[in-house]
């Protein structure tokens, strides 16, 4: 169980529609194993995936573009400077700043 709430991150939601999951999944008397719960996350997010399709494309241009700028950069890239903004053409600095912060 301590798997599956460091993965959720002990959100509600999540830990409850992750553990339902494993039970369908799990025979009575069965065991939950890393597999399952490596199978059980991967149906979670096929499942959910419109939910995210459809906020990701709700999103300003801004807010769609800032974390996949983030996730493609190196570690300890700041995301507030000039060739930052420019390489991933994010616009001016205030308008990166109002896309993180609608994103938080």
């Amino acid at each position: 169980m301590v798997a599956v709430c460091q993965l959720t991150e002990g959100h509600p939601f999540y830990t409850q529609h992750l553990c339902h999951l494993l039970w369908e999944q799990c025979d009575t008397g069965g065991e939950v194993t890393q597999d399952s719960i490596k199978i059980g996350v991967r149906l979670v997010l096929e499942r959910e995936s419109y939910a995210y399709t459809t906020l990701s494309d709700s999103l300003p241009l801004s807010q769609r573009r800032f974390p996949s700028s983030l996730a493609t950069s190196p570690k300890g890239v700041k995301p507030f400077s000039a060739e930052f903004l420019q390489r991933y053409r994010l616009g001016p600095a205030s308008t990166a700043q109002r896309a993180a912060q609608g994103l938080l």
